[in-house]
Order: C-alpha cells, then structure tokens, then sequence
C-alpha cells in the first residue's frame, strides 16, 4: 500500500495573529500522522499546496518545506527498503523521534544552513570528489574567498534565499572596485552563475529567484583597454632602477615594496608575460647562448642572447614561449639574482654594453645551474609570492606616485550605462603589462605570428585586440605611405 506526503494548514488550530500551523500530513494505512513545519500561515495567504508568493518569509517557508519533505521521504524509504513495507504512522513517529528532522528549527536556523557560503563550500566539495580539473577547484575556491570578502564588505551573510539580480550585481561591483579587470569580474561571476544553475538548483533542488541570470558579464572594448605609453614606460623605468629621479621638478623616492612592484610591473611590459605565470617563472627558465658572429675585415668573436623558455600555465594545451631578454629585463633579472650589485643601479650604469650586462647574467645564473641542487623550489623563482589582488592594489598606488594622471572616458557596453572619467593610473593592472608588451611589439613592426611565439597565444585573431590605433598612429602611417609627389611632407 502506498502512501501520501502533502502539506496542509490545521484549520483546527488557531493562534492570535489568526494564522494556523503548516503540517507535513502522512497518510499510509488509512492513518495520519501530521508533522510540524515550525511556520503558521494565515488562511488567505495558503493557496491549497504552498504559501502565496507575496509573503514576507516566502522563501524561507519554501526551502523549510522542501527541506522537511526531503527528509521524510529519506526515512520512509529508508524503512522499505528495510522492512519491504512503509512504516505505520506510529513508527514513522519513532523514527522522527529517534532520528529527528529540521521540523523545528527556527526560520533563522533555516536561513543560516541554506547561507551561500556553506552552500559554496559544499559545492566545492562535490565539485573535488567528481572530475573536474585542479586549475578549476583552484577558480572556485577563489570565488568564495572573494564572496566571504563581499559579504564582510556588506556585514552580513546572505541566504540563498537572498539571490538575486541585484545581489550578484553588487558582487561584480565589488570585484571592479577591489581592482579586478573585466576578465576577473566576469570569471567570478560566471562561476557563482554555474553555482546556482547546476548546484543549487539542480543538484540540491532548491528553488530560487531566476532573475541572477540577466547579469551580464561585461567585457572590454576590442581597443579599450590601456596601455603605457612610450614615456610612461620610461618613467616606470628609471624608478625602479634608480633610487631617485625627478618628475616636474620634484623628487620622488620609492621604498623597498615599491620598487619590487615596479620591477615586476617592468618585466611583464618587457616580456609579455602574464601574472601567473611571471610568479612561477624559475632561474632555471632563463638561458644564455653563445654564437660566433663573423664580420667581413674583422676577427671572429662570440656573442651572447638571452631568452627565457617556458610553458604558459593558463590553457589547456601544452604551449612553450620563447622571449628574448634585453637590456632592461636584464637589469631586473640581475637585480633579483645579484641584489648586492645591481639592485639600485646608477645613472652612469646606463652606459654598460649589453653584451657585458649578458655575461653578468651568465655568470649570476651559473650558482642555479651547476651549484648544489636545493630541495626548496621557491628558492629558485624569480620573484616572492604577491597575491594578484594585493598586487594590484599597490600598483595603483605607484602609478599615482609616478603620476600617471591622464584622464580616461570609460564608456560601458551595456545599454544607458553611466560614462565615467577615471585617472589612468585607477586602470592599469597586471594585464597591463603584457598588453603594453604586445602593442609595443606591434608598433614596432614585429610580425604577429612571431610574437605569439613569445606570449603563447593560438590564435591571430586574438593579436588584432592589440593593433591600437591613435591620431598619431594614422597620421604616421599615411606620412610614410601616401605623401605624393609635389606635396609638402
């Protein structure tokens, strides 16, 4: 004989708001066993199965039903697969008694075991005992740490019940003014999206507003994003290398975070390098080759190249990257292997030949290659752990010391969006770096299909993002093409 799970309100009962108690009726034998939600609803508010949508609690009523009838049918089923019977009222009682079931706990109580965060950790859980990938795990955890810093931001912790439009709106706003670029913003908020599409509410069953979907993950212009400029590049430079140096009559003096900020800042404009994969760079990655160069009426001599030979981390396919080093990148992979000599260098070391700089590093790098092998593999990077948002962060604030204080109209993609004027120094990031990297290259008329050889990238079409075009860029390319004859240049 089967049986029947449905919820009703015991019209029976009363208290004095004039609600009546929600019970979870279970019918099996001809006999009734009503079981306590913990909730009481006015008759006008009940429309025969569940509560009208217009209630305060709604939401918390339905995920404590849900949660109740879950855990009922566990137990009724539990028992015929014992027993090849459903259990009588009384002994469905027993269990509940024995067992127990969230029957009475609070709406708080409810609110709290349905948080997001909780959720969230156990959907990474789920997600770490099933296939998915490392790097993806790794994406998910930082999703949570960014939601819990969110939710610190706001002072409280949301429910599921809270989801909504505006919620996840106010999270990709937070991300944005934390300092996260669009590609960041929009990674966390397609993360939290499959959170709730294919965990929340497919796996678990729990229902929720639908209306998070309609937030857009925006992205940047094709040429909107900024870049350094051929100055400021200068300008990064020399704060860098040299201890002190002069902007509009003023002296600027960096300390020792400062300065490493910039180093790296430097060396992802230098070497197309990303973040991540500037942090995990090795001693061991960078090489120094010999080749005999011949001129016509001279003697034969050897001369050094540099480069560093590495696989990217951020795709899927295995891609190797060669990037030939010059004298700036130099500069900074000497600082950080001989800090004693070359960490502040001096104005007058300007002047060094790069071939003698290549040797210094040949023989900086020597003490990696062939001294005692170290069981540490952080003391071979090149550069200390930052994380990317601390990075970040001061990173703004040595733009603005360097006084990169251009101002910059940003126009939103999205339909009636605000426009705002920002200082340039507010946008520059990490990936700043290796853009400035590819525009420079392509300025400079480095075939596209060599330079995605340097930054690992697969496909051309991704190179055109790069091709900037400024009233000066246009105005030189037609200088050089179509000055014709009998005209002035």
């Amino acid at each position: 004989m089967d049986y029947k799970l449905h919820f009703r309100l015991r019209t029976d009962k009363i208290n004095r708001d004039g609600e009546h108690p929600l019970c979870l009726f279970y019918i099996h034998n001809r006999e009734l066993l009503k079981i306590k939600t913990g909730f009481s609803i006015k008759n006008d508010d009940w429309d025969g199965s569940f509560p009208k949508s217009y209630l305060k609690n709604f939401k918390t009523i339905i995920l404590s039903m849900d949660e109740l009838e879950k855990n009922i049918k566990r137990y009724i089923e539990d028992y015929f697969d014992r027993n090849d019977r459903y259990p009588y009222t009384d002994e469905l009682r027993s269990i509940i008694e024995s067992q127990g079931v969230p029957k009475d706990k609070s709406p708080k109580e409810v609110q709290k075991e349905n948080s997001i965060q909780n959720l969230f950790k156990e959907f990474i859980n789920h997600s770490e005992i099933g296939s998915k990938k490392n790097s993806t795990i790794v994406v998910y955890k930082s999703t949570l740490l960014h939601w819990l810093e969110f939710e610190k931001n706001q002072k409280r912790t949301f429910s599921i019940t809270d989801v909504s439009f505006g919620l996840l709106e106010d999270f990709g706003n937070f991300l944005k003014n934390s300092g996260k670029m669009y590609s960041t913003t929009g990674k966390y908020l397609k993360t939290m999206k499959t959170f709730l599409n294919y965990f929340v509410k497919t796996y678990k069953n729990i229902p929720i507003d639908g209306s998070y979907r309609e937030v857009k993950i925006e992205r940047e212009d094709e040429n909107n994003f900024v870049v350094l400029d051929e100055y400021e590049y200068e300008q990064l430079r020399k704060s860098i290398t040299y201890s002190e140096y002069v902007i509009n009559k003023e002296k600027v003096v960096l300390n020792e975070t400062e300065r490493l900020i910039g180093k790296m800042f430097l060396f992802m404009c230098s070497t197309g390098m990303s973040y991540s994969d500037m942090l995990n760079l090795t001693f061991l990655d960078i090489h120094i080759h010999t080749e005999k160069l011949i001129k016509k009426k001279s003697d034969a001599f050897e001369n050094y190249f540099a480069f560093i030979q590495y696989d990217r981390k951020k795709i899927n396919k295995k891609t190797e990257c060669v990037v030939p080093l010059f004298r700036h990148t130099i500069e900074i992979l000497l600082s950080q292997l001989d800090p004693e000599n070359f960490d502040i260098l001096l104005e007058q070391n300007h002047q060094l030949p790069d071939r003698y700089l290549k040797g210094q590093l040949q023989q900086s790098l020597d003490q990696y290659k062939f001294g005692a092998i170290t069981t540490n593999p952080s003391e071979y990077k090149v550069f200390k752990y930052i994380p990317s948002s601390k990075f970040n962060v001061e990173l703004h604030k040595l733009c603005e010391k360097i006084q990169f204080n251009e101002s910059i109209k940003i126009t939103p993609k999205r339909k009636n969006a605000v426009v705002e004027i920002k200082k340039k120094y507010e946008l520059i990031s990490s990936h700043t770096g290796r853009r400035t990297y590819i525009t420079f290259c392509l300025k400079k008329g480095v075939r596209p299909d060599v330079l995605m050889r340097t930054t690992g990238h697969i496909k051309m079409d991704t190179m055109k993002r790069y091709n900037k075009y400024t009233p000066q860029s246009i105005n030189e390319e037609f200088e050089k093409k179509l000055i014709f004859e009998g005209t002035n240049p």
